[in-house]
């Protein structure tokens, strides 16, 4: 991709403070921005994509080509504060240095910051002949970069699970010692509690979701074109029915699915997933999410939920067979369904 203001200049990729990739003019430090980047810098979603709403219905011609069709973008001015670039056809935004600055300054939720440092070492690596030499430069690059990396969600998991069974543990063992319960009915309690929970916690997340997240359900026909065959033929291949799809008026890519059986399971997509996304990567998270559905893993979840209760008896609580299917699932369920690259936002 070139520059739109210094023409012979390629666009390079570099990251930003918060570890999104955007992309750059090394000589006008211009960015260029794709489709619903822009959301990923915004504390307020909502308000950003009002913002940006606004400022597309007045739209003024502009000599500038897009990046990345290389056809005329339009001008547009956004509420209070600068006049930007609009690529129509892809939704792409061009910043200038200036109107960057402006952008930031007139709306505060958004907070988009290059990585300075990265930059730094991306150059040393371009131009192994000034400062550091060219291997050096580059090992000194994925040394740095070694320092983010991602955080370690088994590690995480794992501590959350411990500690959630220890604060349950406690209070089951706490009502068995103090109050003189039976073993036996605390763990008739436990289950009881995971039955109803399992029996209501979809229809509680249904209500939530609308009243809380805006949430609104759709049929299959409103959905892309793409999606709506792609939802309808998975769900044919695998013997189910195709799940209740719900959309989050919301910026934020979100996914993910609940229910209680593979045949009633809702699949709830936020917006800004669907516009950020392209279709292929939609349906690898779509997959994903029938992945769960078809492996059970939303009933095996309850089932977890009983483990406090075991520990009175010293039981083992995961079911063998149950962490067997998790682990297929996390092997990416969008592989096993249709070779589909597995991506998961939840």
């Amino acid at each position: 991709m070139h520059c739109p203001v210094c023409s012979d200049q390629s666009l390079k990729t570099v990251c930003t403070t918060n570890g999104v990739e955007i992309d750059i003019c090394d000589h006008c430090d211009g960015i260029w921005l794709d489709r619903g980047e822009i959301f990923h810098f915004s504390t307020q979603t909502k308000k950003t994509e009002t913002l940006f709403s606004e400022a597309t219905k007045q739209q003024r011609p502009t000599d500038r080509l897009s990046p990345r069709t290389g056809n005329p973008m339009v001008e547009i001015t956004i509420p209070e504060g600068p006049a930007i670039d609009y690529c129509p056809e892809t939704e792409g935004l061009w910043l200038d240095k200036n109107e960057l600055n402006g952008l930031l300054a007139t709306n505060r939720e958004i907070n988009l910051q290059i990585d300075r440092n990265f930059r730094n070492r991306q150059a040393a690596v371009e131009s192994p002949g000034q400062g550091v030499a060219g291997n050096d430069a580059q090992s000194t690059v994925f040394a740095d970069t070694a320092l983010l990396a991602l955080p370690n969600l088994f590690l995480h998991s794992s501590l959350t699970l411990v500690g959630l069974y220890f604060f349950l543990g406690i209070i089951l063992i706490a009502i068995v010692e103090f109050a003189g319960l039976q073993v036996e009915a605390a763990i008739i309690i436990a289950v009881v509690i995971a039955l109803i929970q399992f029996l209501l916690g979809p229809f509680i997340m249904d209500l939530s979701l609308c009243w809380l997240y805006r949430m609104t359900w759709v049929e299959l026909e409103s959905l892309p074109g793409h999606l709506q065959e792609f939802i309808e033929r998975v769900s044919k291949d695998q013997g189910i029915r195709p799940p209740r799809m719900g959309i989050i008026d919301d910026g934020s890519p979100q996914a993910f699915t609940y229910g209680h059986t593979p045949n009633n399971a809702r699949i709830v997509l936020s917006q800004g997933l669907i516009d950020i996304l392209e279709p292929e990567e939609t349906e690898a998270v779509v997959a994903h999410e029938i992945g769960h559905a078809v492996h059970w893993d939303m009933f095996f979840n309850d089932r977890y939920s009983v483990g406090p209760a075991n520990n009175l008896l010293h039981l083992p609580d995961v079911n063998p067979r149950s962490d067997t299917w998790k682990k297929k699932c996390c092997r990416c369920s969008a592989s096993r369904l249709h070779g589909v690259p597995a991506l998961s936002p939840e």
